[in-house]
């Protein structure tokens, strides 16, 4: 669990990016919500990204500029015929200046286990993330949310998990509680068929960081750093994993 230090952290830092996130009862498009979501840029310029599964394959699009001004985001906002169950959109402030400007460094991050395509957004900032150890999987970017990325997916490859079972989620809770030690730790995480998202333990700590939201709709789920448009927004508890499927909320843990 995270201690005095933890928060000392947290107290000093103020972070932006913002994640989305969708899981529909039937696949469908989130043209209003993904709207949303990029009138936020401003605050977000160096990146943004959208990805899906329109069949058991990941399709990832993402760009190392600001989201409002991007043709291709303006293309894909308006596609309803690109259709999934699950959606997971980021929009990034760089939180080191190294890190801009790269197709690399841009959220969201794909990887393929066990014949699954995963995909992984991050907003925070870790420190130390190099005292995460890497197995399998190996970051092609610079930044400390495709570490911690390819951290989880080594965990989750001994494991050898295919299909997701009950008893794993568990597993991964604990994973995110050891990345979430390092600092800010807001993710997005999904399989094609379950998304999992995980809200940091200080998200809310005197207001520096956005944590998680959660709007039922007629759909499905929605989740966001920020709520997006109107309806009844939930906040997440800090420390919160919460897990759809299919547009329904099928597993939540507290620590």
């Amino acid at each position: 669990m995270p201690g005095e230090g933890f928060l000392g952290v947290a107290a000093e830092k103020s972070l932006m990016c913002e994640l989305m996130g969708v899981s529909y009862a039937k696949p469908g498009h989130p043209e209003a919500y993904f709207r949303d979501f990029r009138a936020h840029e401003p605050e977000n310029p160096d990146g943004w990204g959208l990805a899906c599964y329109p069949d058991r394959s990941a399709l990832l699009f993402k760009e190392p500029v600001g989201a409002s001004t991007s043709l291709l985001a303006d293309y894909l906002q308006n596609r309803a015929e690109l259709k999934s169950q699950i959606f997971i959109a980021h929009i990034r402030k760089a939180s080191q200046e190294n890190t801009k400007g790269s197709y690399a460094n841009t959220h969201p991050f794909l990887r393929e286990l066990e014949g699954r395509d995963y995909l992984f957004a991050h907003n925070g900032n870790l420190d130390n993330f190099a005292d995460l150890p890497l197995e399998t999987f190996h970051p092609l970017g610079d930044t400390d949310s495709e570490h911690a990325f390819c951290y989880l997916m080594g965990r989750l490859a001994l494991r050898k998990i295919g299909r997701w079972q009950p008893a794993d989620f568990g597993l991964l809770w604990k994973i995110f509680q050891r990345i979430n030690r390092l600092g800010y730790f807001n993710c997005l995480f999904s399989d094609g068929e379950f998304l999992f998202s995980y809200c940091d333990y200080e998200a809310e700590f005197q207001g520096k960081l956005k944590g998680l939201h959660l709007l039922h709709d007629e759909s499905g789920c929605i989740v966001s750093s920020l709520p997006l448009g109107s309806g009844n927004w939930e906040r997440y508890k800090l420390g919160e994993l919460k897990i759809f499927q299919a547009g329904k909320l099928i597993f939540s843990r507290l620590p």
